[in-house]
């Protein structure tokens, strides 16, 4: 991060990137096994890795920090 002085301001950039990761659960089919997926805690997921390339900027939301 570059030092601050009088020249430069502070910008808030919002950020976005995908993440995968892998979980088992015991479930009567493959349905309820998504059901069950999408009802656990991020935290819980195993093998969790960035995926290469997914890193964004969102241009249209980027707001001047004002302290």
């Amino acid at each position: 991060m570059k030092p601050t002085d009088e020249t430069t301001k502070k910008y808030k950039v919002y950020v976005t990137w995908t993440v995968g990761a892998e979980t088992v659960v015991e479930a009567k089919d493959e349905v309820e096994a998504i059901d069950l997926a999408h009802g656990m805690d991020l935290d819980t997921f195993d093998n969790q890795d960035y995926i290469q390339d997914s890193f964004e900027a969102d241009y249209n939301l980027v707001e001047e920090c004002h302290e």
